[in-house]
């Protein structure tokens, strides 16, 4: 029920993650790491990555109202860029990670596949 339960998050989470993360790119990760998961290994994963790129996604909005609000360009406004693009790229390995984990999850009929 427990394992339900959190799918049923997971796959919620996911329809928001990938319209916040769909403007980055994935890096890509090979599903291999992943193929000795079991379903619920992969289940905790997603759920992992889901609330990290939720946290990037909030931070890379706030940056972007921050300088849209910054009137002169300074350090404060390129320190910013800095910490969006570093946050970008890290998107774009959680994206990988989880097309990773996608894939391997619909290769073992993991019952919430269908879903992602």
């Amino acid at each position: 029920c427990v394992l339900a339960t959190e799918m049923l998050k997971s796959q919620l989470h996911m329809s928001a993650y990938e319209r916040k993360t769909s403007i980055v790119e994935p890096t890509y990760v090979s599903p291999t790491k992943y193929k000795n998961y079991s379903c619920a290994q992969i289940n905790e994963e997603i759920e992992r990555i889901n609330q990290r790129a939720f946290k990037i996604a909030e931070d890379l909005k706030d940056i972007d109202r921050s300088n849209r609000n910054i009137m002169s360009i300074g350090l404060i406004s390129i320190l910013q860029d800095v910490a969006a693009d570093d946050e970008r790229v890290e998107l774009g390995k959680l994206n990988g990670e989880y097309n990773a984990l996608k894939t391997v999850a619909k290769q073992k009929k993991c019952s919430f596949a269908s879903r992602l």
